[in-house]
């Protein structure tokens, strides 16, 4: 197995989980800034009064978005990207297209946290084309 691939799957893998991380750190903040917890027990436990209104606020939501957003898209890569490490993929595109991944969910979660669009499409988008190239180059490795 290539040893450059399998460093840049893993310092990817690795970059993609502290990602998510972050932003559990930002529904953290949020739920305990907001004393909005999702569940009735986290209430009484945190010492915290039922919202008013049964609505969450908007930084809670959109950081749940971002969550399932990366439940929804994370995975594939991972997949295309363990094609790629076990097809051999050249080293040059392997690295590019687990550069522009990363770099395109985190603008994608930073733009769906603050609210900003055609920036939160972009970061759609180049994780969409990383993943789709992956699983491109590592059929045409195998053939």
């Amino acid at each position: 197995m290539n040893q450059q691939l399998l460093f840049w799957f893993v310092l990817g893998a690795c970059y993609l989980n502290l990602k998510m991380l972050a932003n559990s750190f930002v529904q953290g903040y949020g739920r305990f800034r907001y004393k909005s917890f999702k569940y009735k027990e986290d209430q009484p436990f945190f010492r915290a009064e039922a919202p008013s209104g049964g609505e969450q606020p908007e930084i809670l939501t959109r950081a749940d978005a971002c969550w399932r957003n990366d439940l929804e898209n994370i995975p594939g890569f991972l997949v295309a990207a363990l094609c790629g490490l076990f097809c051999e993929v050249p080293l040059e595109v392997y690295r590019a297209l687990m550069i522009i991944f990363c770099a395109g969910r985190t603008l994608q979660t930073v733009s769906l946290l603050l609210a900003k669009q055609p920036w939160r499409f972009i970061g759609f988008l180049a994780g969409q084309v990383a993943t789709i190239a992956m699983f491109a180059w590592s059929i045409r490795a195998i053939l």
